[in-house]
Parts: C-alpha cells; structure tokens; sequence
C-alpha cells in the first residue's frame, strides 16, 4: 500500500512541475522530525485540501490523516486548539536558501 500512495504523490508532484516534492524536502528541513507522510499531509493542507480528500488521495482514512494532524501538532509545539492551516501556511517553504 505505502509504493502506491507515493505513486500517487510523485504523479501529483509531477503534475506541479515538482514543487510538491520541492515543498516537502523544505519543510524536512525546517522540521525534520516530521515523517515523509506527515510531510505530505502538511503539504496537502497548505495546498488546501480537507481531511477527507487527502485521505483519497494517500489511499489512507480519514482517521489516519487526523492522527497525522495530530502528530503535526506535536511535532510543531502547538498549543492544543491552535488552527493548524494558518500555521503551515505561514512556513518559509519557498525561500530559495531552502531548496
């Protein structure tokens, strides 16, 4: 299951001309402590997608991509509560110095 949801997400990478991909290994740099597929899923709600479509997306459920989030949040130091788009949103992802 895990090489056809990275099927998929190199097939939308390459339909962004890689800035999917571009995207995720920046924010590995700004927080490497996040997984690949929390990377995507943080990618995917900049991007934004609700829960239930990336879930379709990743081949994944819905419940998956709220423990991702969840996960994310953690990972992020955020307070519990705290909007977690607004957030991913305003990480520096396409700074040149990251790529």
């Amino acid at each position: 299951m895990k090489k056809k949801k990275h099927n998929r997400w190199n097939i939308l990478s390459e339909q962004s001309n890689g800035r999917l991909e571009r995207d995720r290994r920046a924010l590995y740099k700004l927080h490497p402590r996040l997984t690949r597929s929390e990377q995507e899923v943080v990618i995917f709600i900049r991007e934004g997608y609700t829960s239930s479509q990336i879930a379709e997306i990743l081949y994944i459920s819905e419940k998956s991509i709220e423990n991702y989030r969840n996960r994310i949040h953690h990972h992020l130091n955020l307070e519990p509560g705290v909007l977690l788009k607004p957030i991913l949103i305003s990480l520096p992802l396409n700074e040149n110095n990251l790529y």
